[in-house]
């Protein structure tokens, strides 16, 4: 089932990547076989996959300027370029970059990516030329040339729809890929289809690829790399969020360094091996989660079974009409168009859904990489938007038990008059310290009984810059001149040394920082044994 699934994706995705098709069964074999070494998921299939094809595609076709061979080295010194970014990511622990876009906004750009696919596959299910441009202009030129349509093509692709579709329905374990193109393989023999203007994938070269150091111009290295830091991010989101989605009730634990190191081996293994950019397959990685895979055997077992293909059966594989492998994309590109998130953001959370849709909207109209650009800017004002948003929580002690909790999720809170305490919920930094020291402010004199003790826990901030230290220091000096002290509690041991260095502490009324609430509660209750 596995080879079944991983064949046709594969071939269909260096197609869109605008390669020869075995190109993509030798990044296949490179990815599964670098990932199921160094990767931490017993279930991710990293190969072709969607996002990394139409990406290479679209920074490749500016440089290569119609060299088909320059084009394919240009392919591979992509991949090469982003194993490297990869692997050194890795080196320095950079997993958290895994996690820096948001989810709405991957979802939208992911959705709008796989729409720019389909659009793009659509003219080779009619039999005629497709164009270059925006995923508009491409729609815009196939209308234009509907008069075009090859009847005996379109007819291919509608029967070819048919049979996955009425697989993947009643018999969803069955490799229906590899049924499509088995039969359509035999018609083309039969009936000798080309002269009907049918298309084939054509020629494919046997034998297995060597290793080869791809050779460009050095001025494209630069270019390049700008490109594949941008394919980076993606990657990075499509495959640890699909590895961490199947990882989930599995105890399988995701290590994201880990998974840059063993992104980053596929990804060269498959440049230096005459193949392209890899990523985690969503579509694949389900596919071998049907069928019951529990370790990255089955991709090693895959990867074999792809070089005996390309030794022994290569032929057959090059008579398979081009419709047909469209139809295969499209299909297996369709898990990237998520309508039922897209739906669940729409009621729970209008913000998300805005955020996914301008992500989208951006990727059709404006192309891939402006974008991308655009949905990495939605995250980081996203990340800017929530963190300078701080909600301020007023604590009390839970009765029968020695934490503290929000006074509002628990009515029945122990409060102590004349302390007030208060816990901001995000780190503090630059961009919400005014607006933290406001709230503060706005808390103490909104209290019904008089507040001789404010005790700030700072568990969430690890890290202060000196706009929090200095508001810090405003703050306890504004408050002191209305007998009123500053107490801070439970922060980390280099949140108390940036304290100390930005003379903060020296300004508490004791002198120090409380290891804990209980204990802060204590000398403010106290504060004559608190002074010893």
């Amino acid at each position: 089932m596995v080879w079944g699934t991983t064949v046709p994706t594969a071939m269909g995705y260096a197609q869109v990547a605008g390669l020869p098709v075995q190109m993509g069964l030798y990044a296949s074999i490179a990815a599964l076989t670098c990932y199921a070494i160094f990767g931490t998921s017993s279930l991710l299939k990293v190969e072709t996959s969607p996002s990394m094809s139409i990406m290479s595609a679209v920074i490749i076709t500016l440089l290569a300027r119609g060299d088909v061979n320059y084009y394919i080295s240009l392919s591979a010194a992509l991949a090469v370029i982003i194993g490297i970014m990869l692997i050194i990511a890795a080196i320095a622990r950079m997993g958290f970059l895994s996690d820096f876009m948001a989810k709405p906004v991957i979802v939208g750009f992911l959705f709008g990516l796989a729409l720019i696919v389909i659009i793009q596959q659509i003219p080779k299910l009619f039999g005629v030329e497709s164009q270059f441009g925006t995923g508009l202009m491409q729609a815009w030129d196939f209308l234009l040339s509907l008069s075009e349509i090859n009847w005996i093509t379109l007819s291919i692709s509608v029967v070819s729809f048919a049979i996955l579709i009425l697989m993947r329905r009643f018999f969803p374990r069955f490799p229906a890929a590899l049924l499509v193109i088995g039969i359509s393989v035999l018609a083309v023999s039969i009936f000798n289809l080309t002269q009907y203007g049918v298309a084939l994938v054509g020629y494919i070269p046997g034998g297995l690829p060597s290793f080869q150091i791809p050779a460009i111009r050095p001025g494209d290295i630069i270019y390049l790399s700008l490109g594949g830091i941008a394919m980076l991010f993606v990657t990075l989101g499509e495959s640890l969020g699909t590895a961490r989605t199947f990882a989930s009730g599995r105890r399988n634990r995701i290590d994201a360094n880990q998974e840059l190191l063993a992104l980053g081996a596929a990804n060269l293994g498959a440049g230096l091996f005459q193949g392209f950019a890899v990523g985690g397959n969503p579509s694949t990685t389900s596919s071998f989660n049907a069928a019951r895979s529990k370790t990255q055997l089955a991709s090693l077992f895959t990867a074999a079974i792809l070089i005996l293909t390309i030794i022994l059966r290569v032929d057959l594989i090059g008579r398979t009409p081009q419709a047909v492998v469209s139809v295969v994309v499209i299909i297996s590109i369709s898990h990237l168009m998520q309508s039922g998130i897209m739906r669940r953001f729409y009621h729970t959370r209008k913000t998300d859904f805005i955020l996914a849709m301008i992500a989208l909207l951006g990727v059709l109209v404006l192309g891939i990489f402006p974008g991308l650009v655009i949905s990495v800017l939605l995250s980081l004002l996203a990340v800017l938007y929530h963190s300078s948003q701080p909600r301020i929580s007023v604590l009390g002690k839970l009765p029968h038990h020695e934490g503290y909790a929000d006074i509002e999720e628990n009515p029945e809170i122990i409060l102590y008059p004349g302390i007030l305490i208060l816990r901001p919920n995000v780190p503090l930094f630059f961009a919400n310290a005014n607006l933290v020291q406001a709230n503060i402010i706005n808390l103490v004199h909104g209290t019904p009984q008089p507040t001789r003790s404010i005790i700030l826990d700072l568990s969430a901030s690890n890290d202060l810059d000196i706009a929090v230290t200095d508001m810090l220091s405003g703050l306890i000096k504004d408050l002191s001149q209305d007998d009123m002290q500053v107490m801070i509690a439970d922060a980390g041991s280099s949140t108390i040394i940036q304290l100390k260095n930005a003379k903060v502490i020296n300004l508490l009324p004791t002198g120090k920082v409380y290891r804990n609430i209980q204990e802060a509660i204590d000398a403010a209750l106290n504060p004559i044994q608190a002074q010893d």
